[in-house]
């Protein structure tokens, strides 16, 4: 139930955690500052380097007193890159060549019937909104030379800027009372982009499809069929890797995690996957992933690597000669609560008096689990506020466990790579007084996302819900502070709190 950032979108993440540094560099009263950098991302932009304007326009982000309007730029800029990679797939391209019309027309259906069921956001999900982003990314793809270079009939340059004009002209006002209404105007405007382009009609269905997702937020996206990461990047994820697709629709290793199964395995980022095996369901599509086939960034020969049966989420687990125990917790998922029950009785057997989590590097997991971590320390409070569509993402969730909590003292270690989930448990912890924080300001990731598949194949990535620290506070964007901050040796400086905090209790 939670999606880490995007391999598209890996430079937003470098961006907010530069935010601090950029400001240390360049005064806010240099009124010259933002006027230079948005005059670079423009050029960029109209030059088509997406990446590198939205590099820019994050850079630009600290400057602006209200950065709604540079925030839809760094959306616009994820969009326009989203798009050139799917069209550079030609695996991708290739299936929605052949899909037929009505199939994509089914499945643009389908995909405005879930984000209106389920996204989290009232105010975007407006029939007439979702078509009109439809428009924006056709639009979008037309403008692009890659892209009619692909798909529109040679010498049609010309019918192509008098199409988007049109285009505009006639739909840009237009009203959809019921999803019969979109469907019937998407079919139009495919069967003429066919007629007067040579465009495939799927291809332009797909387009308004990926409009409708990709627009609603930075998490939010449509995955195309041809990417198997839709099934599996979930599983992968919790083992410690995180994927990424090449221009030519390979799909390679774009990070481990240290100190992950991934690690041990010794998976190095720039492998390419050459091909994933899963374990059939009843319906025969893959379920689980059971073995994955990898190979380095120039080697032509493979190697085969087993997946794990059941994957251990705590680690590390020690006692220090003056009672100061450490794990960590590198994600949550349906045996961490488990897990961590086992790791205190054994720390209780040697003789733990004070006790260090490591949540550095944790990207999340399944939301409920950490919900649950949290009671097993914290015997009662708020511990995270939800806001969605569906009663199961609108509510408090606080602790009840009392008597049953772990009582020791608490120490949490956090980096700007502790995400999601992990900013779940580390903010209850903090806000209520639980546990002293120790390192960086987390990533700052307060969106609960699922992936629902789509009837003709692929599927979107929506937000479903976002979380709020006990004290009202939005994770999303902001993170959790630590209550120390420390860079350098922060278990250190840990364990000697901890130490601190035995002696006091001996007193």
């Amino acid at each position: 139930m939670f999606a880490m950032p995007n391999g598209l979108i890996h430079w937003t993440r470098l961006g907010c955690v530069c935010v601090a540094i950029l400001c240390s560099q360049a005064s806010a009263n240099d009124i010259s500052t933002p006027i230079r950098l948005r005059k670079e991302a423009q050029q960029l932009e109209q030059a088509g380097a997406w990446d590198k304007a939205g590099e820019v326009y994050m850079r630009l982000l600290p400057f602006d007193k209200d950065p709604t309007a540079t925030r839809a730029k760094i959306l616009q800029c994820i969009r326009h890159l989203q798009q050139q990679r799917r069209h550079q797939d030609r695996h991708y391209v290739r299936r929605i060549s052949e899909l037929p019309l009505s199939r994509a027309l089914n499945a643009y259906v389908d995909a405005l019937g879930k984000i209106q069921a389920n996204y989290v956001e009232r105010d975007k999900i407006a029939l007439t909104d979702q078509f009109q982003r439809g428009l924006d990314e056709v639009a979008f793809a037309l403008s692009e030379p890659a892209f009619c270079k692909l798909h529109v009939a040679p010498g049609q340059e010309l019918a192509t800027s008098k199409f988007t004009e049109n285009l505009r002209e006639q739909w840009q006002h237009a009203r959809m009372r019921h999803s019969g209404e979109v469907r019937d105007a998407v079919r139009n405007i495919a069967l003429s982009a066919q007629k007067e382009l040579g465009i495939t009609p799927s291809i332009v269905v797909l387009e308004f499809l990926c409009g409708a997702c990709n627009a609603l937020d930075e998490h939010s996206a449509y995955i195309p069929p041809s990417e198997q990461t839709a099934i599996y990047s979930g599983q992968l994820t919790a083992h410690g890797v995180q994927l990424n697709s090449s221009a030519d629709g390979s799909i390679f290793i774009e990070r481990v995690l240290p100190g992950t199964w991934a690690a041990a395995a010794e998976l190095r980022e720039g492998d390419r996957i050459v091909r994933f095996i899963g374990k059939n369901c009843e319906h025969g599509e893959p379920e689980q992933l059971m073995e994955i086939e990898v190979a380095g960034r120039s080697d032509a020969k493979s190697r085969t690597i087993k997946m794990p049966v059941l994957l251990s989420s705590v680690h590390d687990i020690s006692t220090s000669v003056e009672g100061v125990a450490f794990l960590r917790i590198s994600g949550f998922t349906r045996t961490t609560v488990l897990e961590l029950q086992n790791a205190f009785t054994r720390l209780r057997m040697d003789g733990a008096k004070a006790l260090i989590v490591d949540l550095r590097g944790n990207p999340g997991g399944l939301f409920p689990v950490a919900v649950d971590v949290a009671e097993q320390f914290l015997p009662e409070g708020i511990i995270v506020t939800t806001q969605g569509q569906g009663a199961a993402y609108n509510r408090n969730y606080e602790s009840r466990s009392g008597m049953g909590a772990l009582d020791l003292p608490l120490l949490v270690l956090v980096d700007q790579d502790t995400a999601s989930a992990a900013e779940v448990l580390a903010g209850a912890l903090k806000e209520n007084q639980r546990a002293t924080l120790i390192g960086r300001t987390t990533y700052g990731k307060g969106t609960i996302q699922n992936v629902m598949q789509l009837s003709a194949g692929g599927g979107m990535r929506i937000t479903l819900a976002r979380f709020f620290a006990p004290n009202g506070q939005p994770y999303q964007g902001v993170g959790v502070t630590p209550n120390i901050q420390e860079s350098i040796r922060p278990r250190e400086l840990a364990h000697e709190l901890a130490v601190k905090s035995i002696m006091m209790r001996n007193d």
